[in-house]
């Protein structure tokens, strides 16, 4: 016998063995459904240089938004249609409830000789995320289980910002969308009796996309004064504790930490006078972290 027939028998009696003890510890989940409560802060910023070679300067404006914090609502869906496949899906919704907006111009390079300076108020503001996706269970041995997603995700961020005054009037808008492909490993084991822990990380590949409003500058176009485009990454990281109350109910107590970047990309300005102008969009970063609680019931 070759050793590349021996090697390939090897690998079929270890997948079967594998299968075997799946098997063995596999009890079928049917519909899981979930409710998430929480809270999160973010970060976000973005700039774009004088031109579109990146110079004159390198960075001509940056806008950043600082300890934006906002209250969430989600739903999730976890179908499990054979021993080994699921499908998900979830929805979280989020209100803007306070945080600052810094606006600031340059005329050298590395931000140096500022020409403009601005803070506002940005305690207004919607965020939405929804994926949907398919997922393998890689093996479950006693109480120890690894699954496997792959999925399609959007995640998108509405910042109103306004002025400081007591009238508080509307400076203008800006919507981040950040859509594309991810993959992710799911990591799920006992820690005493009735509790457990469970984490996933997940890899997103983005394709960007920012519009913004300055809703009071008369030579702009509106409702979209200007639109950016880059493509860039996020990775996301939720670890939970969950707690089983019952045979159909558990309750979690999650955090969630998630960072995006994009690379270079194109800023288009549209002006009255129907001119575009364009520039290199340097990039934009994003990071936020949060807590909540999980609430599920397997149907």
């Amino acid at each position: 016998m070759s050793k590349g027939i021996f090697a390939l028998m090897i690998g079929l009696l270890t997948v079967l063995y594998g299968e075997f003890l799946y098997a063995q510890n596999y009890q079928k989940d049917g519909l899981e459904a979930s409710l998430n409560l929480g809270t999160q802060t973010e970060n976000f910023s973005w700039s774009i240089a004088g031109n579109s070679n990146g110079e004159n300067p390198n960075i001509l404006s940056e806008l950043k938004w600082t300890s934006i914090k906002s209250v969430q609502v989600g739903a999730n869906l976890k179908l499990t249609v054979s021993n080994r496949f699921v499908l998900m899906g979830n929805y979280t919704y989020s209100t803007v409830t306070s945080g600052v907006v810094s606006d600031r111009d340059f005329e050298e390079d590395n931000r140096t000789s500022i020409s403009y300076s601005e803070n506002f108020n940005g305690d207004k503001g919607k965020f939405y995320d929804c994926k949907i996706g398919a997922g393998y269970k890689l093996f479950k041995i006693k109480e120890i289980m690894l699954e496997s997603y792959i999925g399609y995700g959007i995640s998108s961020q509405k910042y109103l910002i306004n002025s400081i005054n007591i009238d508080s009037k509307r400076i203008g808008e800006y919507t981040a969308k950040w859509v594309g492909p991810f993959i992710a490993l799911q990591a799920n084991f006992g820690v005493i009796k009735n509790a457990r822990f469970i984490t996933s990380v997940s890899y997103h590949q983005i394709n960007f996309l920012g519009l913004g409003d300055w809703t009071l500058i008369g030579e702009f176009e509106h409702p979209v004064s200007f639109k950016q485009t880059a493509k860039g990454y996020g990775l996301n990281v939720t670890p939970m504790l969950n707690f089983q109350v019952c045979r159909k109910l558990s309750l979690g107590i999650n955090a969630n930490y998630s960072k995006y970047e994009t690379g270079s990309g194109t800023d288009e300005l549209f002006l009255k006078s129907r001119e575009t102008q364009k520039t290199k969009f340097n990039e934009a970063t994003k990071n936020a972290i949060g807590y909540g609680l999980v609430f599920t019931a397997k149907i």
